[in-house]
């Protein structure tokens, strides 16, 4: 909190002071603010790969599968080369693939052949 409250925006390890604060905030349990930390990280340092990541391995463990896409994009544009970001796209579209492949299907309509007989 010190470090939030008496550095200036331009200092170079805010970013990461934020992370840490955010992943605080997801150890004890409070997602709002870990999501506002982490927020906070990638506005300071869009280029910050960790602060997408780290949010985006919450979004997929809420099962916000697109929220989370669309994030790890966004990381990626700012960090296109960046292994881990294009890993964890990789295993969004594989869930939400294997999401789709769960819906239930819909029964068949009987044939004329197996309706009972009146």
């Amino acid at each position: 909190g010190y470090v939030v409250n008496n550095c200036a925006p331009t200092m170079p390890l805010l970013p990461e002071v934020f992370l840490k604060l955010g992943e605080v905030y997801l150890m004890q349990g409070n997602l709002p603010a870990a999501q506002d930390a982490f927020e906070r990280s990638r506005a300071l340092k869009p280029d910050y790969w960790p602060a997408y990541d780290r949010w985006v391995g919450v979004l997929v463990g809420l099962k916000r599968y697109d929220t989370a896409r669309a994030l790890t994009e966004e990381g990626l544009r700012h960090s296109p080369n960046e292994p881990n970001l294009r890993a964890r796209l990789a295993s969004i579209r594989g869930a939400a693939t294997a999401r789709a492949g769960d819906k239930p299907k819909r029964a068949a309509k009987p044939s004329a052949a197996s309706a009972p007989a009146v």
